[in-house]
This record gives C-alpha cells, sequence and structure tokens, in this order.
C-alpha cells in the first residue's frame, strides 16, 4: 500500500503538531485529512503508524468477512462533499464524534439529526444554525441553555423564542423578563430595564408611555393597590381602566367601583374609551345592586353610548329587564366575567376556569351555586345562541391598546443565518474529531 506522511513539528517546550496525512491509498478512495492538535513528538508518531494500522486491518477484515465494517465511515470521512454520502453509511454508529458529523451531513440532506437535543447542546455552532434554517422554530430553547451566553442570545433571535417571549410579556406576562432580557440586544434589553424600574413608583419615561405596546406590561409590574388617577395622561387613563376591569373579573367589584368613580361622569362620552368606562360604570351598579332605581340609572348611562349596535345591545338588555318584575329578570352579570374570563372565551379556557373556581368555593354553596350557575348560561349560550349577556368590554380591543412593537426596533420573525459560511469549516472539523475517535475506537478492538 502505498503511504505518505508528513508530520512538521514546531520546536518548544511542548510541540504543536500538524499532523497531515498525505495520501495513504485505500481502494480506489484516497484519505485526506488535515487536523491541528497540540501533541508531543512521540505521540504525533504514534498517530501517523497508528492510522496506517488501522487501515490495513480494517481492508484486511473486510476482505476476510465480506463485511465492510468500518471501510465505509472511513470513506465517509475523506470525502469532500458530505451530501454524496450513502444514507446508510450515515446511520452506523461509530461514536459520539462520528454521530454529530453524520447529523451534520443529514442535516445537508435535508434530514432532522438523530438526537435533535445532543444535537443542538452540543455540534459548532454554524451546525446547528443549518439545523434552525432546516425545522424552523421546532428547537426548544431548553436544548442550548448549556451553551456560552452569546450563543444562547444568538440562537433565542435566529428561533422564535424571541418572538414568543416578547408576545408573552406585551400581554402582560412577567414571568418572562429575566429570559427576555438576556436574549435582547443590548439597546433593547436597556429599555426593558427601565420598564421594570419605572413599576417601583409607577412613573416612566416619556418615551416608553409613548409606546402602548408597553402599557400591559408595565401595568402588570406596577399593580397599584390604590385606585389609579385617570387624569395623569393617556397610560394612567387606559391603566385605571384596565384595573377597574380586572377587579370586576375577580368579582371585586366595590373596588372595581372606586376605580371608575376615578372617572368624571360623561351623558355623552366621545372617544372609545369613555364609552368603556361608562358601559363598566353600568355593569357595576346593576351588578352591585339589582333594585329598579339602579336600573334607571344605568339606563340613563348606556343611552348616551348607544351609537352604534354594539353599544346599544346593553342598553336594549337593561330596558327590556326593566319592564319585567324582579322574579322574571334574569341576571345581570355576565357568566364569563364570573368565572373570570374575557366574555366569549373559547370553551376548554372557560371551563378550565369553571373547575378552578369550584375548587375555590370550597364548602361555600352559595358561591358554588353563583359559580355552577354561571357554567350553565354559557352552556346554553353555545348550544342555542339565545341567552342575552351583558357585553363589557364593548370592543376586547380596548384591553389590549398595543397596535406595534416600536420599542424593540427588532425585524418580525427570525433573524438571518449569519454562519452559513463557516458550515464547511465546521463539518470538516467534525469530521476530523470523527476519524480520530474512529481510529482509536478500532485501535482498541484490535488489542
Amino acid at each position: 500500500m502505498a503511504r505518505h506522511f508528513d508530520i512538521n513539528a514546531h520546536t518548544a517546550k511542548r510541540y504543536r503538531w500538524q499532523v497531515r496525512v498525505g495520501s495513504v491509498a485505500l481502494g480506489m478512495e484516497r484519505l485526506n485529512v488535515v487536523n491541528e492538535i497540540p501533541i508531543d513528538a512521540e505521540r504525533g508518531w504514534a498517530l501517523a503508524v497508528q492510522l496506517e494500522r488501522t487501515l490495513l486491518a480494517a481492508r484486511q477484515a473486510a476482505r476476510t468477512t465480506g463485511d465492510p465494517g468500518p471501510l465505509p465511515a472511513l470513506h465517509a470521512l475523506a470525502h469532500a462533499d458530505p451530501r454524496a454520502l450513502d444514507p446508510d453509511t450515515l446511520d452506523r454508529d461509530w461514536g459520539p464524534a462520528w454521530r454529530r458529523f453524520a447529523d451534520v451531513v443529514r442535516i445537508t440532506h435535508g434530514r432532522v439529526p438523530e438526537d435533535p437535543r445532543d444535537f443542538v447542546a452540543h455540534a459548532p455552532l454554524p451546525a446547528v444554525d443549518a439545523y434552525v434554517d432546516l425545522v424552523d422554530d421546532e428547537v426548544d430553547p431548553s436544548w442550548w441553555s448549556g451553551r456560552v451566553f452569546e450563543q444562547r442570545r444568538y440562537l433565542a433571535l435566529r428561533t422564535r423564542e424571541l418572538s414568543h417571549l416578547i408576545d408573552a410579556a406585551v400581554s402582560g406576562d412577567t414571568a418572562v423578563l429575566d429570559r427576555l432580557e438576556e436574549v435582547l440586544p443590548a439597546g433593547n434589553s436597556e429599555a426593558l430595564r427601565r420598564v421594570r424600574a419605572g413599576a417601583i413608583t409607577g412613573k416612566w419615561s416619556p418615551d416608553l408611555y409613548e409606546d402602548r405596546g408597553l402599557w400591559l406590561l408595565m401595568l402588570r409590574l406596577w399593580s397599584p393597590a390604590r385606585p389609579i388617577s385617570p387624569n395623569a395622561g393617556s397610560f394612567h387613563s387606559w391603566a385605571a381602566f384596565r384595573r377597574a376591569y380586572d377587579l370586576t373579573l375577580s368579582r371585586s367589584y366595590d373596588a372595581a367601583w372606586e376605580q371608575v368613580s376615578s372617572f368624571e361622569a360623561l351623558p355623552r362620552p366621545a372617544t372609545r374609551l369613555q364609552k368603556e368606562v361608562e358601559n363598566l360604570r353600568a355593569y357595576l351598579i346593576l351588578v352591585r345592586n339589582e333594585d329598579s332605581e339602579p336600573m334607571q340609572q344605568a339606563t340613563e348611562i348606556l343611552r348616551g353610548i348607544r351609537d352604534f349596535k354594539a353599544d346599544s345591545a346593553n342598553y336594549e338588555l337593561v330596558r327590556r329587564q326593566s319592564k319585567r318584575t324582579m322574579n322574571e329578570r334574569g341576571s345581570f352579570e355576565n357568566p364569563y366575567l364570573v368565572l373570570g374570563v374575557e366574555h366569549g372565551a373559547q370553551t376548554a379556557v372557560w371551563r378550565r376556569a369553571w373547575r378552578r373556581a369550584r375548587v375555590k368555593s370550597g364548602n361555600d354553596i352559595d358561591q358554588l351555586s353563583h359559580v355552577n350557575e354561571a357554567k350553565d348560561r354559557i352552556t346554553a349560550r353555545e348550544q342555542n345562541g339565545i341567552e342575552p349577556m351583558f357585553l363589557v368590554p364593548l370592543y376586547t380591543e380596548t384591553l389590549t391598546p398595543y397596535t406595534q412593537r416600536a420599542w424593540m426596533h427588532l425585524p418580525r420573525g427570525p433573524f438571518p443565518n449569519s454562519t452559513r459560511d463557516s458550515l464547511p469549516q465546521a463539518i470538516d472539523e467534525l469530521r476530523v474529531e470523527a476519524l480520530l475517535e474512529l481510529i482509536g475506537t478500532l485501535s482498541g478492538r484490535a488489542r
């Protein structure tokens, strides 16, 4: 067998060797591997001899048994184009390094790794990047939790994790903020820190007030125990309404009424938010006391906001109920709100809330009956659609005022792949690592 080894040493206390296996004839193939590794002179010569013996033994074994054994793997490691590899060869297991190398080649074939979790955790970043391009948002963020910080941040930007975190944050989920602050670019992380700091006093800088995409998050972080003054600005006006609505969802009607009372009563509200406040004012009047006088007050309030169909439905409902006797009237309480969910919530959502409310009721028979009545009313509405309900809010958009996420200054969707040009080098490094591992494995078997 023709063979040639060039081993170039740099003289020092310890030698850094570049081991070059230049031309080792292997049937019709040639094995071309270049790898720079820190080894001493003795080990460098030993590696060259070990490679020669491994190839000879593998070829002899293949001739004797008729089983190619590791020869296809050795051939695969010699290929310059990984796309040409036989899938059957990739499925053989010759050790962890071989598996990672084979997984990268699978990705170039449009196939997923055998163990995606291990691959994302340990493969070179360009290889993981290629996998992200292949599967889009199927990558679990926990898979790369053990990588260095900069790589974790980059992969969060590359996948849809960042978009999911932003969506959760602007929806008021404060539990995601630590992770969001970690993966955001520096400028955006600073904005998020300012949002969190402002919640201590309930005061933020003008640029944060201007971004409605932050309003719900700011309110959730603030969570004031006392009524919010609606006269302090646009944010505070919305936050006062939203706080009253949230208190209504928890059936804290007296506290909700105290918050609504902070707004000036307007006989002819002009803006959507003003209409929502007056509509909620009428609802609280009715659910706190359903005798004749409150019904007249609620009717007068609702008369001032019946310009459109959605606005007039509540007025017509109260007007019809006012003509009935006390025993004939149904409850004005919206059953969805009784269960603590938004009006019209999906069946799975309100049923989950109903089960929680039942547990929370404990031994309170009256409360349990009230919760079950709400469940029966929603069920009847879903089955026949004729159950009249007081609508709060009139427009669901009022609850979530954001129309954009300007504070992020980020493109929608994942960031582009910035390591694509490094993928061939990463594949070659894995190829060399797999070759050295395979040589060691086969040499151990020979002994």
